[in-house]
């Protein structure tokens, strides 16, 4: 590589990141935000998250939505309330991530087992 090849490669490379999206953490579903982010239980709710915290209510929890999950009334109630109230906490969806674990893990993976018992036997899929 030439001087000036590498003096534009430099140049560029420190533009770069300003170019590039913000990094967000990533971790499993079943890891809770409070396990994630230790300060989540006390740290002021980031005003930024409003609009994205109140879209996940009304694609999900919403009654009317046509995505909405089947959860217990008191989750709804509870999310519903806080956002009326402007009331945003970074764990206010966590009782509603446990349900969905347990809708996913308990009952929708049940069925599927019970639905294609016979199938996954003879493809033997959970043998040692």
């Amino acid at each position: 590589m030439s001087n000036d090849e590498e003096n534009l490669f430099i140049k560029e490379s420190s533009i770069l990141p300003l170019l590039l999206p913000a990094s967000y953490i990533s971790t499993p579903c079943t890891k809770s935000i409070v396990e994630t982010v230790s300060a989540a239980s006390w740290i002021l709710f980031p005003y930024e998250l409003r609009t994205d915290y109140r879209m996940f209510y009304d694609s999900y929890l919403d009654l009317n939505s046509d995505l909405a999950i089947n959860f217990s009334g008191s989750i709804v109630n509870t999310v519903k309330n806080m956002i009326a109230s402007d009331q945003f906490e970074l764990s206010m969806y966590e009782n509603a991530r446990e349900e969905t674990l347990t809708l996913l893990y308990v009952n929708t993976f049940e069925k599927f087992l019970c639905m294609f018992e016979s199938e996954i036997r003879s493809k033997k899929i959970f043998d040692n």
